[in-house]
């Protein structure tokens, strides 16, 4: 990677993925950036799939919402038929 540029930016994370990020970083000895870079890249390759699923487009819409600081709308876990997903009856 280092023959690619690189842009520097700060994000902001809850406490916890920090520490969690940082006691990682430690156990396995690598960089934080290069933890952070290959989840980015696993998460890419996961979204640009042509075989979505509507539980992975659940799923991603999920974790945009949580990962923006906002709660869950009832309409995501809502099936087509009115049922809660993954909910046993």
């Amino acid at each position: 990677m280092a023959s690619r540029s690189t842009v520097q930016g700060n994000f902001l994370l809850p406490v916890e993925q920090a520490e969690w990020l940082r006691e990682y970083a430690f156990k396995t000895r690598r960089k934080q950036a290069e933890i952070v870079r290959e989840a980015l890249a696993d998460y890419r390759r996961a979204v640009e799939r042509d075989d979505v699923t509507p539980d992975d487009e659940r799923r991603r819409r999920m974790t945009e919402r949580f990962a923006q600081g906002r709660g869950m709308d009832l309409d995501i876990l809502l099936e087509a038929d009115g049922r809660i997903w993954q909910r046993e009856s």
